[in-house]
């Protein structure tokens, strides 16, 4: 993923400075990884509706993220995970069975990796925290989800 995240950050880096090819790659590259985000956690009602709007206000803060440096993929997930959490609040719904029963750590460790296949330095990255925390989570969740599959 090494080659991706060095076009992603060539592609962050032109946007930023106001290539408007530039903007459309990084907005294709960025694109899918909030779409099934939004998915796994909205189902697929709104989910397309909520991803563009992300899209648009990821692009439009742009600046902020350009001045505190980072992971731009680690910037997108915070953005887009506040907003699926803000709609889901007022939805007053969890995340879709089964993945509503488990904790929410271990729920953000599965779709980072799972669903988005994002590494596990990438999702300690997104996440804040060590990839060892990342793989013990994950096992967590996979052993709560073969339980609860079981049963």
């Amino acid at each position: 993923m090494d080659g991706g995240t060095s076009a992603l950050h060539r592609a962050v880096d032109a946007a930023a400075g106001g290539d408007g090819d530039a903007l459309g790659a990084l907005l294709d590259q960025v694109r899918p990884f909030v779409t099934r985000y939004c998915r796994a956690r909205l189902g697929t009602g709104p989910a397309d509706a909520v991803a563009t709007g992300i899209c648009t206000d990821l692009l439009t803060a742009l600046p902020r993220f350009r001045e505190s440096g980072g992971s731009f993929l680690a910037f997108a997930y915070r953005m887009t995970s506040r907003t699926v959490a803000d709609v889901l609040c007022r939805r007053g719904t969890g995340s879709p069975e089964p993945l509503g029963e488990l904790p929410e750590s271990q729920r953000e460790v599965l779709v980072l990796r799972l669903v988005l296949g994002l590494s596990a330095d990438e999702t300690a990255s997104a996440l804040h925290t060590t990839i060892g925390v990342v793989r013990v989570t994950q096992h967590r969740a996979l052993d709560t989800l073969r339980t609860t599959l079981a049963a």
